[in-house]
């Protein structure tokens, strides 16, 4: 199996800069090699460092981000409340606060309502016996 993970690469690396600096008589001619490669496994766990610290500040900044959001919202639905109670639940004041105030429901015209009611003359109308 192929390596692909941090872990597979950076212990192969490591594997090998052992293996290099226990034959270092033999290979003096690959130092430059072996350094560079030190140089570069340095900077892959610098960096992985650094990303577990980004991380870890960005789950901490969602849980401030979620925290807050949330007390903000409490907030707003107090502050709406008081509003609501200053003005009473009927003012059209509300509106500028983006809340409805409270209407009745309009009763619906009883003449149209009778009219649709009554047959037309020019409607013949089924008797069922």
């Amino acid at each position: 199996m192929p390596k692909s993970s941090f872990a597979d690469f950076t212990g192969e690396w490591n594997q090998c800069m052992l293996a290099y600096d226990t034959n270092a008589e033999d290979l003096a001619h690959l130092r430059p090699q072996r350094d560079e490669l030190g140089l570069v496994f340095n900077r892959a766990m610098t960096l992985s460092s650094r990303q577990d610290a980004l991380r870890a500040e960005l789950n901490q900044t969602t849980k401030d981000l979620n925290e807050t959001m949330a007390q903000g919202k409490d907030l707003n639905s107090r502050l709406k409340a008081a509003v609501k109670g200053h003005y009473g639940a009927k003012s059209e004041k509300l509106i500028e606060f983006q809340m409805k105030p409270f209407r009745r429901r309009q009763k619906a015209k009883t003449d149209s309502i009778e009219a649709s009611k009554t047959p037309s003359p020019d409607k013949p109308t089924s008797d069922v016996n």
